[in-house]
């Protein structure tokens, strides 16, 4: 008995579109040729896409005249399948086909089309098939992470390749820079599509290292490379389950490292300890001095 603002449908009002609101359609099918005397069809699927419960109506038509409508309701990812059948137009040639899809939250769908109404010895007009595009064949490439590595020394870091490959072969892969000892890896594997190798790298001296790791497709003869950056910290000694010795290992290993970061420290320090002991030597000397001068002074 109220009145429904924005219109009604199948007995239910609909409300005012809103963000929760949203049916579409996911499929419709229908016979592109029909004989007069055939018996075509329609046939579709609706989905509620939206956030909220709603009764979806669907209406097929033909030539503007119904020839078939569907309600269900619907909660939200639900969807609805129905299919049609009516009688053709008696008239041959083209004809239109139109799904109209309403819901009480207030979203709607459509769809359009064109058929053909043939009489008899008349050829049957077929859809042309959908064909798919070819998958593209995979190229062979390769990628290599990361490329700069912050690690202290006789520490272990990976290094991740990632190998494609467009056929079954196998790859020979090189690491170069560094002892060799520094790298333990397969120096080759076989990848039919793709695959990852790790490399693991144990550096044993401090600095900056530039390493090459090289790669071989040995069936395409392609090859690929990039360089990884070391740097390399003076390694820290674990505290020892909060032992003293591990505590002062560590104190140390952090002076060495301020150390090398702050070279000018070392120049304070030295220079200190050379004023130091000059004046630990002049105050000596003039100790000896003063005392034989007086020996001089009581033998006479």
């Amino acid at each position: 008995d109220r009145e429904c603002l924005n219109g009604c449908s199948v007995g239910h009002c609909i409300d005012e579109p809103g963000t929760g609101c949203s049916v579409r359609i996911k499929t419709f099918d229908y016979l592109a040729s029909v004989m007069q005397d055939g018996n075509p069809y329609a046939s579709f699927i609706v989905e509620n896409d939206g956030d909220d419960d709603t009764v979806v109506t669907a209406t097929l038509r033909v030539d503007n005249a119904v020839r078939g409508s569907y309600s269900n309701t619907l909660a939200p990812g639900d969807s609805m399948e129905k299919t049609f059948y009516y009688s053709p137009p008696s008239e041959t040639g083209w004809h239109d086909i139109f799904l109209n899809v309403t819901s009480s939250c207030g979203d709607k769908d459509n769809a359009r089309a064109a058929f053909r109404v043939m009489g008899s010895g008349e050829p049957v007009v077929r859809p042309p098939a959908v064909v798919e595009p070819p998958e593209e064949p995979r190229q062979t490439g390769f990628d290599i992470y990361p490329t700069v590595i912050d690690m202290a020394s006789c520490n272990s870091k990976v290094i991740a390749l990632d190998i494609e490959s467009s056929m079954n072969q196998s790859f020979t892969i090189r690491v170069e820079g560094g002892d060799s000892e520094w790298f333990e890896y397969p120096s080759k594997v076989v990848v039919a599509e793709e695959d990852s190798v790790y490399i693991y790298v144990t550096p044993t001296e401090t600095g900056k290292h530039d390493i090459t790791v090289s790669v071989v497709a040995d069936t395409e003869d392609i090859y690929f490379s990039d360089v990884v950056s070391l740097y390399v910290s003076p390694a820290a000694y674990e505290e020892a389950e909060g032992t003293f010795l591990g505590y002062m290992m560590n104190r140390v290993a952090d002076a060495f490292e301020f150390m090398q970061e702050n070279y000018w420290v070392i120049f304070v320090i030295i220079l200190i300890a050379l004023l130091a002991i000059l004046g630990i030597g002049h105050r000596h000397l003039k100790t000896e001095y003063e005392d034989i001068w007086h020996d001089i002074g009581r033998k006479r």
